[in-house]
């Protein structure tokens, strides 16, 4: 779960930094992007908790990483809201 852990605490820092600044500061298109990258750790620690090997599926596709993060929250999306 070492990846998982990973994630959740890079999570918790990118959150600390949006609070830290969120009032503070003109750059508003830094603020979104450290709240996207925010919202892909705790999505990653989530699905890594939920299946430690959903990475060596990566391996074995023929897309790059972002491709294969994106069909993989394609499906849990599918999970979560349609089935």
């Amino acid at each position: 779960m070492a990846q998982a852990d990973v994630h959740e605490k890079q999570a918790h820092s990118n959150f600390k930094l949006l609070e830290a600044n969120l009032l503070k500061t003109d750059f508003i298109d830094w603020q979104i992007i450290v709240a996207f990258y925010t919202a892909l750790h705790i999505f990653e620690c989530q699905l890594t908790k939920k299946n430690p090997k959903w990475r060596e599926g990566f391996l074995q596709s023929e897309n790059s990483m972002h491709g294969w993060r994106s069909t993989c929250i394609s499906r849990v999306f599918k999970e979560l809201f349609f089935e």
